[in-house]
């Protein structure tokens, strides 16, 4: 919310520049496991998402990620690279030093012997995902990428168990 300018660099120049790089070198390429979100979605009015709840985002960072899929499946469709594309819940775990987050901030709060930080009503559901099964997802795409079924195509990753921001501070304190 704070650079679209920036999210949109990152995030669709970033796929448009890997994957055409990957098609001048489609010889040498073994697949391509490209990182999208749940966040493409948009606003679902039912959780967990399935892989054809239609695709609604809106918001800056939510539309570059819906961006990252229609690229990827546009690579696919007209050049056949062997891609696929994983939609991520909340990614959650070690190595995050994003304190606005839910998690880790309410974490550091309680240590802190802090109220958590909730900078909304608390009613927010989403899934959530730990780090290490993401890393095991995207391993396992990559492994599977040429197989039918698998190119071209989108998979969600997550715990299958909504929460809301309510729910995750309950559940960390």
């Amino acid at each position: 919310m704070r650079d679209p300018y920036e999210t949109f660099e990152s995030n669709v120049r970033g796929t448009y520049t890997l994957l055409e790089a990957c098609r001048r070198h489609a010889a040498t390429v073994q697949g391509i496991v490209v990182a999208s979100s749940d966040k493409a979605y948009g606003e679902a009015a039912v959780l967990p998402y399935t892989e054809a709840t239609p695709l609604e985002a809106r918001f800056p960072y939510d539309t570059s990620k819906l961006c990252t899929d229609v690229l990827a499946r546009s690579y696919f469709a007209t050049y056949a690279l062997p891609v696929a594309i994983a939609r991520c819940g909340n990614i959650y775990g070690g190595g995050t030093s994003n304190w606005d987050r839910i998690v880790p901030g309410t974490v550091r709060s309680l240590l802190r012997g802090e109220r958590p930080i909730i900078r909304s009503d608390g009613t927010l559901v989403r899934d959530y995902v730990y780090v290490n099964e993401v890393v095991e997802a995207y391993l396992l795409l990559a492994d599977q990428v040429r197989k039918p079924g698998v190119t071209g195509e989108a998979f969600n990753f997550s715990a299958g168990r909504p929460l809301s921001v309510l729910e995750v501070v309950d559940e960390i304190g």
